[in-house]
């Protein structure tokens, strides 16, 4: 992909306008500000990027260039930003599984845990189980009922090998004593379509994917991930709720900065990000692209990455989750 391809302005995405916030920025940079994106085009993380984008242009005046540089798990794009000056110019936005490839990889190129910092949260995205509905089943005690009874076990997808739907395929099969097949696609829309063609028994699926479809007559919603229900899809009942633990977990995709950038440029980026949550354009924004705001600090997300990953990792050892 040629560089023109890869550097798409923010102000031409054809989102909805963000209203300008009360309280602005300072002096925008005479420099634009790189965002480095693990995924092509169109893919959660990349929709959650151009909506951040294009909110800190009408904040800010300052120009966003979104980065798409898909591969090797996340890789090439944290390559890519650790590569920039360490200036605070250049960001990564990332997800759950780049902080979790320690764990399921050996010789990473770039471990995202010692090689660079958290700026902000962003939002999380919740996994939904869905089922093709000509199983007949209503929901999901009937579901976990009928994987039961067939000999061979249910298959189940995932959008991909060590993401958090592969986890939570691990934590179905431990629901149901090891009678479930993993069956993992590259990406959240192959599995999509994998689900409305009937191909899989079941599968997890990002929200955010998932939303313009949960009306398809030919699948069913079963369940979420996540501590609570989800504002866009009320009448889904929780994992938790329903009686399964250890589905709580939500990932996450948030903000990440070079470890060599100052500390105080970092404070400064995380501060000016959490002013962007005052006005409610991006929170609408993102709660349209079928995500949940979340505007913790680089210390809040710190924490939360120190509460949730040794969860992620004890069933990625449990499984015994391997992308080598």
């Amino acid at each position: 992909m040629s560089s023109i391809n890869r550097r798409i302005f923010v102000s031409s995405l054809g989102l909805p306008a963000l209203p300008l916030a009360s309280k602005s920025f300072a002096a925008p940079s005479a420099k634009p500000l790189y965002i480095y994106v693990p995924a092509p085009p169109g893919g959660g993380t990349d929709m959650a990027a151009r909506a951040l984008g294009q909110a800190i242009t009408k904040q800010q005046g300052r120009t966003v260039i979104i980065e798409n540089r898909p591969g090797a798990f996340g890789m090439i794009a944290a390559q890519g930003a650790m590569r920039a000056p360490a200036d605070g110019n250049t960001l990564l936005i990332t997800h759950t599984a780049a902080i979790l490839l320690p764990a399921m990889q050996r010789n990473l190129l770039v471990d995202v845990t010692r090689e660079f910092q958290p700026v902000s949260m962003v939002c999380t995205s919740s996994n939904l189980l869905i089922c093709p509905s000509k199983l007949g089943v209503r929901n999901l005690a009937e579901f976990l009922d009928w994987a039961k009874g067939k000999p061979d076990g249910a298959s189940v997808g995932s959008f991909g090998t060590g993401s958090t739907s592969h986890i939570n395929v691990e934590l179905l099969k431990k629901t149901l004593q090891g009678k479930v097949t993993h069956i993992p696609f590259q990406g959240s829309s192959p599995l999509l379509q994998a689900l409305i063609g009937g191909q899989l028994d079941a599968g997890f699926n990002e929200r955010a994917t998932m939303l313009g479809h949960v009306k398809n007559p030919a699948i069913k919603v079963l369940a979420t991930t996540g501590e609570s229900r989800s504002s866009q899809l009320p009448e889904v009942q929780t994992m938790k709720e329903a009686g399964y633990a250890g589905f709580e977990p939500a990932g996450f995709i948030a903000l990440f900065a070079p470890a060599k950038v100052a500390p105080e440029v970092v404070a400064d980026l995380s501060s000016k990000i959490q002013d962007l949550y005052q006005d409610e354009g991006l929170r609408n924004a993102l709660q349209t692209l079928g995500f949940t705001p979340q505007n913790a600090s680089a210390s809040g997300l710190a924490e939360l990455i120190s509460r949730d990953r040794p969860k992620w990792e004890s069933v990625i050892r449990d499984s015994n989750i391997r992308i080598d």
